[in-house]
């Protein structure tokens, strides 16, 4: 099995509880798709970039050119800046970005999944 890391952004409201499950559904995704969900990098201040910069170097370092996240609102709140960050995020591990909530492709679901109503999640 392929290795993947994961990437989680602890957003506002969200606990402990949640994010032991969105872990789950993490690896719960990697192990359909045939991967192997070897690290979890978890974002604890929601408006920094600490963990997917980290995340960006071990996965250049490490060969390692698969990444999955819970949902697109993990990689910005923002459905324009969703898929830039996403294209951005491949280009730089040279491989995937995957959303474990989308498991019919790895391209950008961003615009996708967002809010109906328009609003922030």
């Amino acid at each position: 099995m392929k290795p993947i890391y994961g990437y989680l952004r602890l957003l506002p409201g969200l606990g402990a509880t949640t994010e032991r499950r969105l872990i789950q559904e993490l690896a719960d995704f990697a192990k359909a798709e045939g991967f192997t969900l070897t690290e979890v990098f978890v974002e604890q201040r929601w408006q920094h970039l600490t963990a997917l910069t980290a995340l960006t170097q071990r996965c250049q370092a490490d060969g390692v050119n698969n990444i999955v996240v819970p949902s697109p609102e993990h990689l910005s709140t923002m459905p324009e800046l969703c898929t830039l960050a996403q294209q951005d995020l491949q280009a730089a591990i040279g491989g995937g970005v995957w959303i474990a909530g989308n498991t019919t492709t790895q391209e950008s679901p961003c615009s996708l999944t967002t809010p109906q109503d328009g609003g922030h999640p």
